[in-house]
């Protein structure tokens, strides 16, 4: 199994998106997948077509799998169940990997929907993510949030992806230009700019389903080839993990 953290050091760059459309994109190509929002709103589930929320009890047998339109599944879960995720509390971090870990095996790929600013659980899922996929935007404040890879311990785990890019905008050549130079062979390309997107979730409908067409939707799927490609990196590394004492994977 492969767990991909979507992640950004700042809010509102797509990532609830980008989650939804990336496992619609991974499961037309034969993978079975499902996604898993750790932010205490839960966006992820209107994205998926799923109005009312279910409820779900306080105890890691409460989260289940539940079929999304795409073709994928959904982790269900309430403001509750993420209170005990993300609370923050003492045992939060040993709960995380817990939680997360139940789904090991079953599906072999689990997208995580991570919150923007990252407590000690939602570190311990990163941690454990064999694949880490980063937002940015064409704009300054992801230039500046931008870390060097020496910087970042998960870079050779890490796909860096512009998202809502306009190549009509010079700031985009110039941003493109800056994640490239520090991503290298880690930059798995750019979403182009698309109102087709916050319209389709509007309709509480997929983007392909609502515009098969659209610009965006094609490059999530160019996105979901170039991962397919990193998978197999990505479940050794976790293999590795979970078999190793929590002493040894702390100093990993």
């Amino acid at each position: 199994m492969t767990i991909i953290a979507v992640r950004s050091a700042k809010g509102g760059v797509g990532r609830t998106s980008v989650t939804a459309l990336l496992a619609a994109a991974l499961a037309r190509r034969g993978a079975e997948v499902a996604v898993m929002d750790l932010d205490h709103q839960d966006a992820l589930r209107l994205m998926c077509g799923e109005a009312t929320a279910r409820p779900a009890g306080l105890e890691a047998a409460g989260l289940e799998l539940v079929p999304a339109p795409g073709g994928f599944s959904r982790v269900s879960q309430d403001a509750a169940t993420c209170a005990l995720l993300m609370g923050g509390g003492p045992h939060a971090a040993r709960l995380a990997p817990g939680l997360v870990g139940r789904w090991l095996g079953a599906p072999p790929v689990l997208i995580v929907d991570m919150p923007a600013v990252e407590d000690a659980a939602a570190a311990a899922v990163a941690d454990l993510a064999g694949l880490h996929l980063r937002l940015f935007l064409p704009d300054v404040a992801s230039m500046a949030v931008l870390q060097e890879p020496s910087q970042d311990e998960a870079f050779n785990r890490s796909v860096y992806v512009l998202n809502q890019a306009d190549r009509r905008r010079p700031l985009t050549d110039g941003v493109l230009g800056f994640l490239r130079h520090v991503a290298g062979a880690r930059f798995g390309g750019e979403i182009r700019r698309d109102e087709a997107v916050p319209e389709a979730f509007a309709a509480l409908r997929l983007l392909p389903d609502h515009a098969p067409a659209s610009a965006a939707w094609q490059d999530l799927q160019a996105l979901a080839a170039e991962l397919e490609l990193r998978l197999g990196a990505a479940a050794r590394f976790e293999t590795a993990r979970l078999g190793a004492p929590a002493s040894e994977a702390r100093r990993a």
